[in-house]
C-alpha cells in the first residue's frame, strides 16, 4: 500500500529539498516505485528532475482546479514527479476558504495507487500548500539543521500536525526529525543532540540515530550538476549518510 511521506520545516535552507531527492533516489535504488511530488513554489525539486511547468499540469491545476494528480505525473530521466509551479506563491489567495481548502490534494492524490512511496517536498512557511501535504500524508519528516532557529521552528510545526490529526488527518504520524548539515562531533552537535532529547522527546518527536554530514560533492550534485547523489559520488558522506538514514526509516514506517 502507498505510503505518502512530507518533508517539513518552516525554516527555509535546512535540507528539505536534498533530503527529498536523496531520499527518493535511494528508495529507487531499493527497486520501489516512488513518486515525488513538489508543492514549493520555488520550483527546486521540479528543476532537478527536469520537469516541464508550461503547458502542462502542475499542482497549481490540482490546487485550483482540482484536476487528478495522475493527469500531473511527468515522467523524467531522474523518476516521476508532479512539478510545482511560480504561481504557487499565489496559491493563499487563489484558494477557496471553504471546507475543501485543505483537501485538495489529498483528494487529487486519492486514485494514486502504482508507487510504493510517494515523498511530497513543501515549502519554507506553513501556507496552505504545506497544510495540503499535512492532510494528505501518513508521515511527517522533519528535517532541521544544526540551530536553535530550526529546533524552536519544530515545536510549531507539531502544533500544526496535532491541529491536522484532530481535524482532516487522524492517521497522521511523526517519523522523527533528521539532523542535516551535521558536523557530529563538535560541541554544537551534541548541545543540540541533547535539546532535542530534551524539549521534543516529551512530545513523541525522536532524531534518527543518522546524522546528515555536508559535503561539497552533495551541493555539486544537488544544485550545479542536477545529478543523483548515489550517481555523482556514491562514496561522500552525505551519500552514505542518506543510505544509512533510509534504512532507518524503512524500519520506522515498516515496523
Amino acid at each position: 500500500m502507498c505510503k505518502i511521506i512530507s518533508v517539513v520545516n518552516n525554516k527555509g535552507g535546512c535540507g528539505k529539498t536534498t533530503t527529498t531527492i536523496c531520499l527518493a533516489n535511494q528508495l529507487q535504488i531499493y527497486e520501489f516505485d516512488v513518486l515525488v511530488v513538489d508543492t514549493d513554489s520555488q520550483c527546486n525539486t521540479t528543476t532537478f528532475y527536469g520537469a516541464k511547468t508550461y503547458d502542462t499540469y502542475t499542482m497549481m491545476d490540482i490546487m485550483c482546479a482540482d484536476v487528478n494528480a495522475n493527469l500531473c505525473i511527468q515522467r523524467t530521466s531522474v523518476g516521476d514527479i508532479i512539478p510545482s509551479d511560480k504561481c504557487l506563491k499565489n496559491v493563499d489567495i487563489k484558494v477557496l476558504d471553504d471546507s475543501n481548502r485543505l483537501l485538495h490534494l489529498k483528494r487529487s492524490m486519492a486514485n494514486i495507487n502504482k508507487y510504493d512511496y510517494v515523498i511530497i517536498d513543501t515549502p519554507p512557511q506553513l501556507s496552505i500548500m504545506t497544510l495540503n501535504a499535512l492532510a494528505s500524508s501518513d508521515f511527517i519528516l522533519l528535517p532541521t539543521d544544526e540551530s536553535g532557529w530550526s529546533i524552536n521552528g519544530i515545536f510549531e510545526i507539531l502544533n500544526v500536525v496535532k491541529s491536522i490529526s484532530n481535524t482532516v488527518n487522524p492517521s497522521i504520524k511523526l517519523a522523527g526529525l533528521l539532523i542535516t548539515k551535521a558536523h557530529p562531533y563538535t560541541r554544537v552537535s551534541k548541545e543540540i543532540s541533547n535539546a532535542i532529547n530534551k524539549l521534543l522527546a516529551p512530545k513523541g518527536l525522536k532524531a534518527f540515530n543518522t546524522k546528515i554530514r555536508e559535503s561539497v560533492a552533495c551541493r555539486e550534485a544537488i544544485s550545479l550538476k542536477a545529478v543523483p547523489l548515489a550517481k555523482f559520488a556514491p562514496n561522500s558522506n552525505t551519500c552514505v549518510d542518506y543510505k544509512k538514514f533510509t534504512d532507518e526509516l524503512l524500519e520506522v514506517i515498516n515496523g
